[in-house]
């Protein structure tokens, strides 16, 4: 199916299992989305990630991991939730990058989709890993990740300590997390809706 080095963490029967796979798995469904390039139109994703904003935060957060932390990304990391891989040419831009893991259930996704970005931005294949998988369950050895990102991915977690723990134990203690892409949850504005209402 791809040339790319692909590990298997989870088998299909798994993935039926993980909360969301109805809707990620469903290849009928992602013709829809902005980020099937299938059919080589590339603009559509490119213009979601303009509209959004997303590309600016990724860059926006390294610039802040820079100046106030004095760290860049570099060595091994991971893309949790990984979807189609849009993010991963801009993650390899960052840095000093050895390897990167690219998890993600979606076969679709992974395999079809993914493999299709990365040669459109001419990814190297030496770099990069794609791993069908859970993020609740890295197979991956104590301490061994520099960084681990995710980009409109945590908020899909039902179970956020678990995923967070497991974060931790495969994190390096000095190991870098950014977490883009997720809602702004304004407090305020539920109690002061709430104080109008009485």
């Amino acid at each position: 199916m791809t040339d790319w080095e692909v590990q298997y963490w989870v088998q299909d029967e798994e993935v039926k299992d993980i909360s969301y796979s109805d809707y990620w798995t469903d290849e009928e469904n992602e013709k829809q989305k902005p980020f099937y390039v299938l059919d080589d139109n590339f603009s559509k994703a490119e213009e979601y990630l303009k509209s959004t904003g997303l590309a600016r935060d990724f860059k926006n957060c390294l610039q802040v991991l820079k100046n106030n932390f004095g760290k860049n990304l570099e060595g091994v990391g991971m893309d949790l939730a990984a979807g189609n891989l849009w993010a991963v040419p801009l993650i390899l831009d960052s840095g000093n990058i050895d390897k990167l893991y690219c998890l993600e259930y979606s076969r679709h996704r992974l395999l079809k989709i993914g493999p299709r970005f990365l040669e459109h931005y001419n990814v190297p294949k030496d770099k990069i890993v794609l791993v069908r998988g859970n993020f609740y369950e890295l197979r991956l050895p104590d301490h061994s990740l520099d960084f681990l990102i995710l980009v409109q991915a945590f908020h899909h977690s039902h179970q956020p300590e678990k995923l967070l723990a497991e974060m931790k134990r495969v994190l390096k203690p000095d190991g870098i997390i950014l977490v883009i892409g997720e809602h702004a949850v304004y407090l305020w504005k539920g109690y002061l809706k709430y104080a109008l209402k009485y």
